[in-house]
């Protein structure tokens, strides 16, 4: 069996020992917060074999405000501000790593994460007033 991969070839003799059938693996999302009212650190993703695309959907409701920091970490412990686009309503994306705002009433963003570690997570801080805030993560593999 002889398969070509742009410029790398793989040559088999024996048609038993590579699979017939690569499967890919599936996107994952992960809730980082759940209607959370109070600062707090949220959960955390493991975001191994995800380094593909990640995206965080913030979705807030509530006359109060509140700051989302986006934030990774290599081993759960330490963590570091990532940098991210904000890819919705933008005419020009710019890189951040402020932590984000969400003003009064209903707030709906998109987030295109740029750095990458094994694990992100969406800390809520400087909460002030009646909030609702969830955050998704979707990640795609390589």
């Amino acid at each position: 069996m002889r398969v070509a991969l742009d410029a790398v070839t793989i040559n088999d003799t024996d048609t038993g020992s590579l699979p017939t059938q690569i499967q890919a693996q599936p996107s994952s999302t992960t809730l980082l917060q759940s209607a959370a009212t109070a600062d707090g650190n949220g959960t955390a993703a493991s975001t191994d074999g995800y380094n593909g695309c990640q995206m965080i959907e913030l979705q807030k409701s509530g006359t109060g405000t509140t700051t989302a920091v986006i934030e990774g970490s290599f081993d759960g412990t330490t963590w570091y501000a990532v940098g991210y686009y904000q890819v919705d309503a933008q005419a020009t994306l710019t890189r951040s790593i402020s932590p984000f705002s969400l003003a009064a009433g209903t707030q709906n963003h998109v987030l295109q994460v740029l750095d990458l570690y094994p694990q992100i997570r969406c800390r809520l801080a400087s909460t002030s007033g009646a909030v609702s805030v969830q955050a998704k993560l979707y990640a795609i593999p390589v």
